[in-house]
This record gives C-alpha cells, sequence and structure tokens, in this order.
C-alpha cells in the first residue's frame, strides 16, 4: 500500500513539472512574440512618418514653384504661353502625387519614388526659370531700343549746343548672375543678380578739354536711394547739374583724347538687389552725360 502511494505521488510531481515546464516555454515564446510585433510596429510607424514627410515635402514644393511662375504672368504673351505650359506640367505631377500611393507596391518603393520626384522638381524649376529670364531679357532688349532711339534723335537735336560737355550715349546696363553651369550670364531677375555692369561710349568732342577725366556712376534704387558701400569706391562729389553734394555709386577716370571713348565699369557690391526700375546717372566733373533705367523682376 504504501509502494503505490509513494508511485502516486511520483507521478503527480512529474505532472506539476511537465505543466511548469510547457508553462515557461510558452511564457518565454509570448514574449518574445511581443517584441517582435513592437519592433514591426515601430518600423511600419517610422516608414509611414517618412512616407507622410515625403508626400508633403512634395506637394509643397509643387505650390512654391507654381506661385514662383506665377509672379512673371503678364509681362507678355509669349511669357504666358510658357508659364502656363509649365502650370499644365505641375497639373500632372500633382495628379501623379495623389494615386501614387496606390501604385507603389510597399512604403520603400513609395518614399524612393517620393524622393526622385522632389529631386527633379528642382531641375523641373530651374530649367523653367531659365527660359523665363531669357523671354524677360528678350522683351527688355526691346524696349532698350525703342528708349534708345528717342535717346539718340534728342542727343543729334542738342548736339549743337554741347559746347565743352562730354555727353554719354549706348548706355548699356548688364544684370549678370551666374547660371547652373557656373557661368556669368545677363539676367533679369532681382533675386539673381550678382552684380551690375555698365557700359558707355563718351562721344568724340573736339571743344572739350583733352587728358584725364573722371566719370561718376550713380546707381538708384526703385526707391531712389544712392547705392553706396564706401569700401566698394563709393563716395561723394559735386553734381554739376545742381551744383550740390551727392552721392556716388562708383567712379573712374578716364584718358579722354576728344575722340570717341568706350568705357565699361562693373559694380560688384554684395549688393542684394529687389524688384523695380532701377536708374543710372553719368556724370562728368562738369556735366551730367546721361542717363538710362533697367528693370528687374
Amino acid at each position: 500500500m504504501r509502494n503505490e502511494t509513494t508511485k502516486t505521488y511520483k507521478t503527480i510531481i512529474g505532472f506539476l513539472s511537465l505543466f511548469l515546464l510547457i508553462s515557461l516555454i510558452g511564457n518565454f515564446y509570448f514574449f518574445n512574440q511581443k517584441i517582435t510585433i513592437k519592433t514591426e510596429s515601430e518600423a511600419i510607424s517610422s516608414e509611414l512618418e517618412t512616407v507622410m514627410s515625403a508626400k508633403l515635402e512634395l506637394a509643397n514644393e509643387l505650390k512654391t514653384t507654381s506661385n514662383e511662375l506665377k509672379k512673371y504672368k503678364g509681362i507678355s504673351s509669349e511669357l504666358d504661353s510658357l508659364i502656363e505650359e509649365a502650370n499644365e506640367k505641375i497639373k500632372i505631377r500633382e495628379n501623379k502625387l495623389a494615386k501614387m500611393s496606390k501604385d507603389a507596391k510597399n512604403s520603400k518603393e513609395l518614399i524612393a519614388q517620393l524622393q526622385e520626384d522632389i529631386s527633379s522638381l528642382t531641375t523641373f524649376k530651374e530649367e523653367y526659370l531659365e527660359q523665363i529670364d531669357e523671354l524677360i531679357m528678350y522683351n527688355n532688349q526691346l524696349n532698350t531700343q525703342n528708349i534708345m532711339l528717342t535717346a539718340n534723335n534728342n542727343v543729334l537735336k542738342k548736339k549743337v549746343a554741347i559746347g565743352e560737355q562730354l555727353i554719354a550715349d549706348n548706355i548699356k546696363i548688364k544684370p549678370i548672375k551666374k547660371n547652373l553651369f557656373g557661368k556669368y550670364t545677363e539676367t533679369a531677375m532681382a533675386g539673381k543678380t550678382e552684380k551690375i555692369e555698365i557700359c558707355f561710349d563718351v562721344l568724340a568732342n573736339k571743344l572739350a578739354k583733352a587728358g584725364e577725366q573722371k566719370i561718376f556712376v550713380k546707381l538708384m534704387t526703385p526707391e531712389g536711394v544712392t547705392i553706396f558701400n564706401e569700401e566698394a569706391g563709393s563716395g561723394q562729389a559735386n553734381n554739376p547739374e545742381y551744383n550740390v553734394m551727392m552721392d556716388y555709386t562708383l567712379a573712374e577716370n578716364i584718358d579722354y583724347s576728344n575722340e570717341k571713348y568706350n568705357d565699361c565699369l562693373e559694380w560688384n557690391s554684395n549688393t542684394v538687389y529687389r524688384e523695380g526700375t532701377y536708374i543710372v546717372n553719368l556724370y562728368s566733373e562738369n556735366n551730367k552725360m546721361g542717363s538710362t533705367t533697367f528693370s528687374l523682376k
């Protein structure tokens, strides 16, 4: 009887031990599963956050690009057509963005597509801005030619009374930028302008004093303020037109021999240019030589 009781106890202990072992194995398995699910959940959440961020960035870039292009509408019919063409392409990109989530096989592929679109949109915008810049410059050149024709006629009428005065003709102003290839080229945009080139002819005048002559350039902003930087060559001199002191932007001495003299100056100071019409006045020490304007968009 005692042997049977002992045997029963051993059986019970065996079952309890087995049950405890199974329970430990089960708990360990479920604990590992919980960690795995948590890790996968965090990874999915991170990918979704990256997708949303990339989609928002692309949407903002599309809107910014559209708004930037719209600023140049109304200048000419050719420019309006070009901007309409760009806006149509932007709409196609917006539609593509809307259905991109459906077509992508997984979030990683979607993120890669979004990042590629953001990169290509920057190139797209710069290419259209370059074309817009070229069209604005072409329109400016036509306007300048008309202004110069009128100015030349006025100069011809006044030549009889010029006497000893120095007269500037064929005044050309070129705002200069650095293009995508790192080369300096003409621009019509305020935000891209890095320096200003001022070229002109001093007309032949046998009655004028030969020898060294000082030329002053007064470059004024759309608000009528003289652009001035003493470290870059700006200063003060007498304004011969009104016989008062004036600020000038830059000056240069030329060796005048009574013959036609071509001159070019460059204003290359860290000036921040704003949109609007700028005035350029040229002076000698004895008279106002000439004046012109140029516009930046």
